[in-house]
């Protein structure tokens, strides 16, 4: 029997998919995303991606093709995160990743590396290899007056 966590799982999939009614339809089935024809049968998807491990969900690593064997896997919400239509990707040294992906390896907040990139056009290598320069602020104790 399978735990309740993969069954959810399932179930959601399937709604998302399948029912004009659930909240995030427009963004699942009313885009064309399906739940393959095996996998309308809880017993099919259990066997052919097994119990959903603690701490991860299930994920589309094409998300524009359908949830079916090949094109799914059991992911943390960090990767879910980089695995979304709307990410944007840099490739630095050769390696492609996401801009949050690069900000957190360089330790660089991800909407500083976006604006430097896209809004005032640095290069990638510019872009990350540029620390983040400190604003000084005053202190607050310094600028009220006495009484």
């Amino acid at each position: 029997m399978a735990d309740a966590r993969t069954y959810h799982a399932w179930e959601n999939m399937k709604s998302r998919c399948l029912n004009p009614k659930h909240p995030s339809y427009a963004s699942y089935g009313g885009r064309g995303i399906s739940v393959c024809e095996r996998w309308r049968k809880f017993e099919a998807f259990i066997a052919d991606m097994g119990e959903a491990p603690a701490g991860l969900s299930l994920d589309r690593i094409d998300n524009d093709r359908g949830y079916e064997p090949f094109n799914c896997r059991w992911t943390t919400k960090q990767v879910q995160q980089s695995n979304r239509r709307d990410s944007r990707f840099l490739v630095f040294r050769g390696e492609r990743n996401t801009v949050e992906e690069w900000a957190r390896r360089f330790h660089l907040g991800p909407g500083a590396l976006y604006n430097r990139v896209f809004s005032l056009g640095w290069s990638v290598e510019s872009a990350l290899l540029t620390p983040l320069r400190k604003i000084k602020r005053k202190a607050l104790w310094r600028t009220r007056p006495q009484i």
